[in-house]
């Protein structure tokens, strides 16, 4: 079944899936992302990936910032997409609110396709979510999109694994290729798939990550920091503080383990350790090694342990405390 296509996406993630249906021959009527935003030191305007991969296609682009019928720019664009028929709507990481009209104008209406094994991991930041939950399994969803977030009901799903070592990224991109597989075994049977409701009991929900969800708790155990910093690795990065001469230095956790040391210091505090390859901290409970830091001194480079311990000896020095405040 020949199927007339709009898709709506804009970063790596829903740009990985409309690979895969160009890859299969499935070539959208137009393709809706977020504008240019300005990006790197020189701020300068950088279209997203979606945008860079359908311009390639020689697909329509359209990049409203907005799809509100009651502001202008919103008006135009709705007016726009609504004038041509079309039979689905295919979703995946827009990251604007799509009206109702849009969202029932299609023959098959909108499909999001969301990382996550919904109703567990409704919003913004599933993949995240997950890891920082120490969930052991996540996956993707093909949902039937309704005016609610991510409450539609399910037309297909598919397990994925959580490794020990998985990354917010790296688990991003691997969910991003299997949702673009699904993506294409589902569209040849759009019009015999039979959608189930979400259970609402068993709904958690991952809203849009915020600056404070990057502030490491030393109190909490070492294995819940140390899923926080690989959650949030090239995101918002998990950080915290150092203070030196009663000033509060910004320390970046890049990449960390969890290390069989038994302590009785308070949670926080930098022991001593034979090892150049790690910096080990307490926690409320366990011990986690800080591989890779990046402090807001010097020139502020990513830093292996080894090499922070070289060229910031005393301020990383056994019995400092993290996460403490300037008065």
């Amino acid at each position: 079944m020949a199927l007339r296509l709009v898709f709506a996406g804009t970063p790596e993630f829903a740009a990985t899936i409309l690979e895969h249906l160009l890859e299969a021959g499935v070539r959208p009527l137009r393709v809706l992302t977020q504008p240019d935003r300005p990006q790197g030191r020189g701020r300068k305007l950088t279209a997203s990936p979606v945008k860079r991969l359908a311009m390639a296609a020689g697909i329509e682009v359209q990049q409203p910032s907005t799809l509100n019928r009651h502001k202008p720019e919103g008006e135009i664009a709705l007016a726009s997409i609504l004038a041509e028929p079309f039979d689905v709507l295919l979703v995946a990481a827009y990251g604007l609110m799509i009206p109702r009209s849009l969202l029932e104008h299609p023959r098959f209406g909108a499909v999001n396709v969301h990382a996550s094994l919904l109703p567990r991991w409704r919003g913004a930041a599933p993949v995240e979510y997950a890891i920082m939950a120490n969930d052991k399994t996540t996956g993707v969803t093909l949902m039937q999109m309704d005016v609610g977030l991510d409450t539609g009901p399910v037309l297909i799903s598919r397990a994925w694994p959580i490794s020990v070592s998985a990354t917010g990224p790296a688990l991003t991109a691997e969910l991003a290729e299997l949702g673009g597989r699904l993506l294409v075994e589902l569209l040849p049977n759009m019009d015999r798939l039979q959608a189930q409701s979400q259970n609402e009991a068993q709904a958690t929900h991952a809203p849009k990550l915020r600056a404070g969800d990057a502030i490491i708790d030393w109190s909490r155990s070492a294995t819940a920091i140390h899923n926080q910093v690989r959650a949030l690795t090239n995101r918002l990065t998990a950080e915290t503080t150092l203070l030196a001469d009663s000033t509060a230095i910004r320390l970046r956790i890049l990449e960390s383990e969890i290390l069989a040391i038994p302590t009785t210091q308070s949670a926080g505090t930098i022991l001593e350790s034979s090892a150049r390859e790690v910096i080990p901290v307490a926690c409320g409970e366990g011990v986690i090694g800080l591989q890779r830091i990046q402090l807001n001194i010097g020139k502020g480079l990513p830093l292996s342990a080894a090499e922070a311990r070289n060229g910031f000896g005393k301020l990383l020095a056994p019995g400092r405390v993290l996460g403490e405040m300037a008065r």
